[in-house]
């Protein structure tokens, strides 16, 4: 049992040393399944010859070599690491704009396909102002706060569990927050014979750069804010999973 124990934390230090190392996820995994099947494979082999079984698995791990070897072996072939460390100047910032402007528009399209039905109907109902405001404030809160806050936690997780720093995945939040701050998001819903309109949609806007500027700075803080509290819980599982792992 201790074996297996010792053999559990040598893979272990083994992951995570080609996580820090760049190799992409499934290569990390491919290759712990297959040193994990050599290794099994030798010991049974010195088993056979009659070696105790603590003796051939420790041969076993000595014939495939130490951790940095094995490391090395898979860090310097470029083609196995993964996208985010190889150009993680580019994927921690440019992609989470561009996965934040693709939802913002699915969004805008999908309140298009609910809305637009609706046009008829509105011309012959009510909609009290504080409705219509209250849409108005919901649809600010969740292209300029939700979204990007989604879209920079998730990019904060992956750095993460990628055991990459922060500095890149913080100047994606910057770029995100500068850039979230001016889309200019309508979503208009009235009601009544005159108004009657129903609308939604996401622009540019740079006319007043003081207003773009204070809400860069809040949905910098709020998309900061939120990817620090998902780090810190995974942090937290993390070591939880470890301390159960070594028990």
């Amino acid at each position: 049992m201790n074996d297996r124990r010792a053999d559990e934390r040598r893979f272990d230090d083994l992951r995570e040393s080609l996580l820090r190392a760049g190799v992409a996820a499934r290569t990390i995994r491919r290759a712990l399944l297959e040193i994990r099947g050599h290794v099994d494979e030798l010991a049974g082999e010195a088993m056979r010859r009659g070696t105790p079984e603590r003796e051939a698995r420790a041969e076993a791990h000595a014939l495939i070599g130490s951790n940095e070897h094995l490391v090395a072996r898979y860090a310097t072939r470029p083609e196995l690491r993964a996208w985010c460390c190889r150009w993680p100047s580019l994927y921690f910032t440019l992609l989470p704009m561009a996965a934040y402007l693709t939802l913002a528009v699915a969004v805008v399209g999908a309140l298009f396909l609910i809305i637009e039905p609706l046009s008829g109907y509105l011309h012959r109902t009510h909609i009290p102002p504080t409705v219509s405001l209250l849409i108005a404030t919901t649809a600010h809160v969740l292209f300029l706060g939700v979204l990007p806050s989604a879209v920079g936690t998730a990019f904060a997780v992956l750095a993460r569990r990628r055991r990459l720093g922060f500095r890149w995945p913080f100047a994606g939040i910057v770029l995100l927050g500068m850039f979230a701050s001016l889309l200019n998001v309508e979503v208009v819903l009235t009601g009544g014979a005159t108004p009657g309109y129903a609308g939604a949609g996401i622009g540019i806007s740079t006319e007043s750069l003081l207003e773009p500027f204070a809400r860069a700075v809040a949905v910098i803080l709020l998309v900061y804010l939120s990817m620090r509290f998902a780090v810190s819980r995974f942090d937290r599982e993390r070591r939880s999973s470890n301390a159960d792992a070594t028990d």
